[in-house]
């Protein structure tokens, strides 16, 4: 049996799982993209149904594709974004309730308009659940990523609901204290009973006790009046204790309450912004989806331009501020005094559990966090924190190598590109086999590795002189790569950009003939003649040692 010409391929389930990683790395199914079923994959292979089961559970055990109950198998991975367009580059965050039976195409548009997640409420068992399968459906036809959170409504049966919502395998469940922590308690043991990672949110109606509802939940919604008077310091209290545990704090609006004047939009996330919630969650109030998605497409438009005003001062609001322990905080200051400093496009945090690049958006940095995981739940909470972009990576985060997975995730994504340079966090509160770190790094294509002489960023044209006699080619301002050096290249030596020398070591002649004539160079770059081509466009960080391909922006 053939597959559009491909050679018959064996039975095993050992073969199947490398062709289909094959076919996965070459991109031929794109993220979020769906597998074909099971019947196509055992006509195609010759395989029995078991065989293929097998082959496709290994997959997703090795974390390269995910089963969607009732759907199939999808692959996992971040679709390429238009990073740089600046709605897509809005921080703050807006969640919606939607109260609606909305058809698939309904939510559709809805994510089409850069939605951060969606509430659904549980009241109705049989409306709720095919809400949850057309959201579900929604965001596997549009090859994305949604947190989805259930919401329990006061006068429900709250045991039997929360119950619903954790077989659901929902990112949250929301609800709203009557009085005290009970009803959070609650949901608590039940989802620790059934040893999921639910998160619970309360939405709290009342500024008054707020302090042990704040303790026992992952994030708020704040669901009264704009702050002032007595509001005040309670929400300060509110939103102080989510910036020092990294807890996810929402201010709540309604979509009726936005009608008329652009003003009202920017009211509202010019509050949000300023008192420092994560975002907004907007109720629909039985609002058609297109006029909801507009909405939700004009507020993203002004929380950008607020944050565009603001980073300016903000840089300097952040380096000042205090968050999270001691330990954490010297952390998340020291990245953010090295983004200002570099003028840093963009922080690389990889992460396991979410809670570090949580810490480091409270201080409310001017530029995005790329938070790069390989748990999809973490990768779904985390985009709804303010500022944070989650990315997902196929492989585990390991002390050795943490760094360069994440990077590479984000290249693989086109979040960041060749010559952009970035600051790294890893912290041991997170990634447990991780040290404490802050990293400067440049995006780049590196050729070369050797060891510099002297210092500085040389970009231009490679000249190269393969033969240690050839004094007499024109060298003028270009980047000399040569073998070895000898007395006869003074002349060249002193003519040249910088050099680019094979043989290494500080004693060698050209290591000591750059120091003399105060000329920057790479020696021990081994096989530089035979991998740079003449002519081209290269970048040398001396100091560092490294050789990149093309003009970087160090």
């Amino acid at each position: 049996m053939t597959n559009d010409g491909d050679n018959f391929l064996p039975k095993g389930y050992l073969a199947i799982i490398e062709q289909l990683h094959k076919e996965l790395d070459e991109g031929k199914y794109k993220p979020g993209e769906k597998l074909p079923s099971e019947k196509e994959l055992c006509n195609r292979f010759g395989s029995s149904r078991s065989t293929v089961r097998e082959a496709l559970a290994a997959l997703a055990y090795a974390g390269v594709v995910e089963a969607r109950g009732g759907s199939g198998y999808y692959v996992i991975g971040n679709p390429t974004t238009l990073f740089k367009d600046s709605s897509a580059r809005c921080a703050a965050k807006f969640v919606v309730t939607v109260d609606e039976a909305w058809n698939i195409k309904a939510f559709k548009r809805l994510l089409a308009a850069g939605i951060d997640g969606i509430i659904l409420r549980t009241s109705d068992s049989g409306q709720w659940n095919k809400k949850l399968r057309a959201v579900r459906q929604a965001v596997n036809d549009l090859g994305t990523t949604l947190p989805i959170l259930a919401e329990i409504l006061p006068g429900t049966d709250i045991v039997n609901e929360i119950k619903l919502a954790i077989i659901a395998n929902v990112d949250a469940i929301i609800v709203r204290p009557a009085s005290g922590t009970e009803a959070l308690l609650e949901a608590r043991r039940m989802i620790e009973e059934q040893g999921v990672s639910t998160a619970v949110f309360a939405r709290l109606s009342s500024p008054e006790d707020t302090e042990d509802i704040l303790r026992v939940t992952d994030g708020s919604i704040i669901d009264f009046p704009c702050p002032s008077g007595s509001t005040r310091d309670a929400l300060t209290n509110i939103l102080r204790q989510g910036a020092a545990t990294g807890k996810l704090i929402f201010l709540a609006a309604k979509t009726a309450e936005l009608q008329g004047s652009n003003e009202k939009y920017r009211e509202l996330v010019s509050l949000a912004d300023s008192w420092q919630f994560d975002g907004v969650a907007l109720s629909s109030d039985g609002t058609n989806p297109d006029h909801l998605a507009n909405v939700i497409h004009l507020l993203r438009i002004k929380a950008r331009e607020i944050e565009e005003e603001r980073n300016t001062l903000r840089h300097e609001q952040c380096l000042g501020r205090i968050v999270a322990s001691p330990l954490a905080n010297a952390l998340c200051s020291t990245a953010l005094h090295a983004a200002v400093a570099v003028k840093a496009i963009a922080f690389i945090v990889p992460s396991q559990t979410g809670f570090l690049p949580r810490l480091l958006s409270k201080f409310r940095p001017a530029v995005p966090v790329l938070a790069v995981t390989p748990d999809t739940r973490v990768a779904r909470r985390l985009k709804l924190a303010w500022g944070i972009w989650p990315l997902l990576t196929l492989r585990p985060l390991r002390q050795d190598d943490v760094m360069d997975v994440a990077i590479r995730t984000a290249m693989r994504s086109e979040f960041i590109g060749d010559g952009d340079l970035i600051v790294g966090v890893t912290s041991s509160t997170d990634i447990v086999t991780a040290a404490n770190t802050v990293t400067l790094s440049v995006v780049g294509d590196v050729i070369l590795r050797g060891q510099g002489i002297g210092d500085g960023i040389i970009s231009g044209r490679v000249t190269i002189i393969k033969s240690l006699y050839n004094t007499k080619k024109s060298v003028a301002n270009k980047i000399v790569v040569i073998p070895a050096t000898e007395a006869t290249h003074v002349k060249l030596i002193n003519q040249a950009a910088a050099l680019v020398v094979e043989e290494g070591g500080l004693s060698s002649h050209a290591a000591i003939a750059c120091l003399t004539l105060n000329k920057p160079a790479i020696v021990g770059a081994t096989d530089a003649t035979d991998l740079l081509l003449e002519d081209e466009q290269v970048t040398l960080d001396i100091s560092r040692g490294m050789v990149y391909r093309g003009w970087v922006n160090l």
